[in-house]
């Protein structure tokens, strides 16, 4: 069960990586507005792999936190990319891919969990909060295409 939300903990850092990329690159009308939402899932992302690292952690396990750790664990097949050559509108599509991506892993690690022990509520509640938070942040970018 514990490999399956080390895919959260690298998925999260992935969009860590992309939302302050979008911070700090994207450039278009509505700037100030993205700009500040992309801080804030930025903001989002550090809190999530810090609460599900110490789930893991309170399971028994420790996390190697390193480059070979995201690039084992991480599941998403969206491109990544720079964002230094995208326009807005191709920038926060390719954002809202990477979410509706991570959001169907979240929904299949849920799942899985349940599946495994039916009785961690705990691990349960902590990916079902990361799902609506990921579902709010993607209704939030679509209204921006």
């Amino acid at each position: 069960m514990v490999e399956q939300l080390f895919v959260v903990i690298a998925n999260e850092q992935v969009l860590q990586f992309m939302f302050k990329n979008a911070h700090w690159n994207l450039t278009d009308t509505g700037f100030l507005e993205l700009h500040k939402f992309f801080d804030e899932q930025f903001d989002n992302t550090i809190s999530n792999i810090d609460t599900m690292s110490e789930r893991v952690r309170q399971l028994g396990e420790k996390i190697p936190f390193n480059v070979e750790f995201l690039f084992k664990h991480n599941l998403t097949t969206t491109n990544l990319f720079d964002g230094l050559n995208e326009n807005k509108s191709e920038f926060v599509s390719k954002l809202c891919n990477l979410l509706e991506e991570t959001i169907h892993q979240l929904k299949y690690v849920l799942s899985f969990v349940d599946s495994v022990d039916s009785s961690d509520t705990t691990t349960n509640d902590i990916i079902i909060q990361i799902i609506r938070q990921k579902e709010k942040s993607l209704w939030l970018l679509k209204s921006n295409l």
